[in-house]
């Protein structure tokens, strides 16, 4: 069940090695394609993480 409104915002993050500029660039665009494909917020649906996918 989802709050009516958020208790506390939480932000996720992934790390990468400082100056891994390949590395950063391999994720965001994977993060980018299963966000434009549904398969982040099928995923997250599976787990019951709806309420904290951003689809921006």
């Amino acid at each position: 069940m989802t709050p009516p409104q958020p208790l506390f915002v939480l932000p996720y993050a992934y790390a990468v090695r400082p100056g891994d500029e390949d590395w950063l660039n391999a994720l965001d665009a994977f993060v980018g394609r299963i966000k434009a494909d549904g398969r982040l917020r099928k995923a997250a649906g599976r787990h019951g993480l709806d309420a904290i996918v951003v689809d921006r």
